[in-house]
């Protein structure tokens, strides 16, 4: 899925990196495709946890950990996530509210990402709901890493991104979406 999300937060960091340009003058979308990442940092626990269960073997008994892989996937994480992010990039001159917003962003995208291919992923809502979003369409079967179908469909909404962002800039603003804007830091 790791794949996916590559594409999927990619084609949103330039659509919301074109809104959030035309609003402030700024854009930090590199933010947004790192950001979509952060929700699967619970699954190193996991797999920390059972590296130590083989290792110990089958006679000690070691207790599962406490975090498992989906634990992150919510909106309380989310917010947690965003406020992190902007409180440790703020002393390197960035502003706060641009980093909240599109880390934000980008956790939210992975959230929606994984809504769209896992039957009932995962508590998205867990603050606010109890019940659990998803639709199963996903199944590896490209190279076993990625589904094709999902795939094709995120090179099809990061295709119509990049037209949309040429169209409506015409200029060169891939360079500038990678650069970090000097006008995105505090004055």
């Amino acid at each position: 899925m790791h794949i996916e999300h590559i594409i999927y937060s990619t084609a949103v960091a330039i659509l919301f990196g074109l809104f959030y340009r035309y609003l402030t003058g700024r854009e930090l979308s590199w933010i947004i495709i790192l950001s979509a990442f952060a929700p699967d940092l619970d699954a190193l626990p996991c797999r920390l946890n059972i590296m130590m269960m083989k290792l110990a073997g089958e006679d000690h008994q070691i207790s599962r950990i406490f975090i498992t892989h989906g634990d992150f996937h919510n909106s309380t994480v989310l917010i947690l996530y965003a406020i992190l992010a902007a409180v440790l990039l703020y002393p390197l001159g960035f502003k706060f509210i641009d980093v909240f917003v599109f880390s934000a962003i980008g956790f939210w995208a992975h959230l929606l990402e994984d809504s769209l291919v896992f039957s009932n992923a995962y508590g998205l809502l867990w603050n606010l709901a109890p019940f659990k979003f998803g639709t199963e369409v996903y199944n590896k079967n490209f190279y076993s890493i990625a589904d094709i179908n999902v795939l094709i469909w995120g090179f099809v909404f990061l295709g119509i991104a990049i037209t949309l962002r040429t169209i409506c800039e015409r200029k060169n603003w891939l360079n500038e979406m990678i650069d970090t804007d000097r006008r995105s830091r505090r004055e």
